[in-house]
């Protein structure tokens, strides 16, 4: 598997929204990291949402478990210059806490 962690991953934590200077709502980020990472593409699909074309496309990222690097579905993986919305996080080998599985989301123009 530690063959296969051969491209870099930003992981970014989001903190509390602030309203900015406009009256609009900016959320700063608060702590970012990267790691290496296995990348796979998954599956792409096309939809109509109010009549405009809408593109969602899946990841599945893997990645070796942290203590001192915490991955939630509130953590940005960026790919690619890509944003991707973790779904969910699947704790591979949990007595040895070894691998993450990351099932990743991009939604729209992004």
């Amino acid at each position: 598997m530690v063959a296969k962690l051969n491209t870099r991953v930003t992981f970014k934590t989001k903190g509390t929204p602030v309203k900015d200077a406009g009256g609009g709502w900016h959320t700063p980020i608060d702590s970012s990291f990267s790691l290496w990472a296995n990348v796979e593409n998954r599956t792409g699909q096309a939809s109509y949402v109010s009549g405009q074309r809408q593109a969602d496309y899946d990841y599945k990222i893997t990645v070796r478990n942290y203590a001192s690097k915490t991955i939630t579905t509130n953590t940005v993986a960026n790919y690619g210059g890509k944003d991707l919305r973790i779904n969910s996080v699947q704790n591979v080998d949990e007595g040895k806490n070894s691998f993450l599985v990351l099932r990743c989301t991009i939604h729209g123009g992004n």
